[in-house]
């Protein structure tokens, strides 16, 4: 077992339990015209993603859960058209701490998350530091930028297998992960320091 694998699954020395991996995706809110833009929080979560895969790369579980803005409270036009969603559509919806107790607790301790790109995981931890939840990770958090290994596939898929419209987390299906495409992500800073 490695040190990231101690690390981000709490796991205890020589314990077996299997890691998952988590490949989410976020969509996320920001001020329109109408409204000034929260500093300590640009993005507010409004949906949350996701796919288990087990260390054999097999799906076991989905996740998909809307959020009830609380800060930006009018659809930004071009979020609205990109993600498809209406603030009338999400008005019903639960609080974004009780959903993101939820995602985390489906996704379990022994975890490795991915999603496309760098910037999911911040915002996700950025949102639960905004309203005073406690970090997913005391330090810093490996994670799998799936837009990378997406970009191997070519020298890794034979070319009877197409790149595209493949979900972005089918390429860990196809791909193993090279512990060089794990990537640390420092901590959020917390906005009050001692």
């Amino acid at each position: 077992m490695d040190g990231a694998q101690k690390r981000i699954g709490h796991l205890e020395e020589g314990a077996s339990r299997e890691m998952n991996y988590i490949i989410f995706d976020l969509e996320w809110n920001q001020s329109s015209r109408k409204e000034r833009e929260e500093p300590h929080l640009p993005f507010e979560i409004v949906e949350i993603g996701a796919v288990k895969l087990n260390e054999r790369r097999e799906v076991v579980s989905t996740f998909e859960r809307r959020v009830r803005p609380q800060v930006y409270l009018s659809m930004h036009r071009i979020t609205g058209e990109l993600i498809g969603l209406k603030m009338e559509e999400l008005q019903k919806e639960a609080l974004f701490p009780e959903v993101a107790k939820d995602f985390l607790g489906w996704c379990g301790k022994d975890v490795l998350f991915g999603s496309w790109g760098p910037h999911d995981l911040p915002e996700l931890q950025r949102n639960m530091d905004y309203f005073g939840m406690e970090p997913i990770a005391k330090g810093p958090l490996a994670y799998l930028d799936v837009q990378k290994l997406y970009a191997l596939l070519p020298a890794a898929v034979p070319s009877s297998v197409s790149r595209s419209p493949m979900p972005f987390w089918r390429c860990i299906l196809i791909r193993s992960v090279p512990s060089t495409m794990r990537s640390p992500m420092p901590p959020i800073r917390r906005r009050f320091s001692a």
